[in-house]
């Protein structure tokens, strides 16, 4: 971990508990009464946490997406290009005559989508400070799932379904493991005749989502990982490897410590790993 790295973190844990300790009242006369804080002084303190894992979340983003310099249909029939970006920084959607992406601006627009479609939804709806390898997992988890599937409400604030019953975990203080679990909910892409139908990718991101929530893995031991390559099932990745079981709305992950090192080393590459397409 580099020291620029360090110290982002080291300020925004600072101001977490610098807000935390203003935000609780004096000790009444009997000594037992502390305010909670407030949605504003919650929503300030996840902002500094954010602003301190962009680096480490572009490493998330980029070993899920990958990298590509030319716009490419995705699994939803979206036009995409980068990093799974959908849309350029000024609003603009993607489409298939637009020309070749460099890295560098490929981050910009992953920067640029967090900030504008990512950060909003936490900063409204999630009323628990998170912490940085929490923050990681939940933005990458709104990136691919959308920020209206999370919360249940439309940019406009309009609500229009339940939150996610990841959204409510996280509200309602779960453990980590019992609210990493909710991600694999979100299994199922729906075709163009509006039928549903598992797409085994998003069960396999959603264990490394889940894993980052946990602080199971870091982004650093990411760098070094071929993008994209644990979706493929010709490399042993099938379901099986990454749950102990397929039964029920969520499935029982398996993060034994020998699997995420199985995971670690299966993945890594020396040559076309996250650190060269950055």
């Amino acid at each position: 971990m580099n020291k620029e790295k360090v110290f982002k973190m080291i300020a925004a844990l600072l101001m977490i508990a610098g807000i935390i300790i203003i935000g609780k009242s004096l000790l009444s006369n009997t000594g037992d009464s502390v305010e909670p804080l407030t949605q504003e002084q919650i929503s300030s303190a996840n902002r500094a946490t954010y602003e301190a894992c962009k680096e480490d979340l572009l490493i998330c983003i980029a070993l899920v997406e990958d990298f590509h310099a030319k716009p490419y249909h995705d699994r939803a029939a979206r036009w995409t290009i980068g990093h799974g970006s959908t849309l350029y920084p000024n609003g603009h959607r993607v489409t298939s005559k637009d020309k070749e992406i460099t890295k560098e601006y490929a981050k910009i627009c992953v920067y640029a989508h967090c900030d504008q479609h990512v950060w909003p939804w936490i900063g409204k709806y999630v009323t628990r400070t998170l912490t940085h390898q929490q923050m990681l997992g939940v933005c990458s988890f709104i990136y691919n799932v959308g920020g209206e599937t999370f919360s249940g409400h439309k940019e406009n604030g309009r609500k229009f379904a339940a939150p996610s019953n990841f959204l409510t975990c996280i509200n309602a203080g779960k453990g980590d493991a019992t609210t990493a679990k909710t991600m694999n909910g979100f299994r199922c892409v729906t075709d163009k005749n509006g039928n549903k139908k598992l797409a085994p990718g998003l069960p396999k991101r959603h264990w490394i989502e889940g894993a980052l929530y946990q602080g199971l893995i870091t982004a650093d031991d990411l760098l070094l990982l071929q993008p994209a390559k644990f979706y493929e099932k010709k490399y042993g990745f099938d379901l099986s490897f990454y749950y102990k079981s397929q039964n029920g709305p969520y499935w029982e992950h398996d993060y034994s410590r020998e699997k995420i090192q199985e995971f670690l080393k299966k993945n890594r590459s020396d040559t076309h790993n996250v650190q060269a397409i950055l």
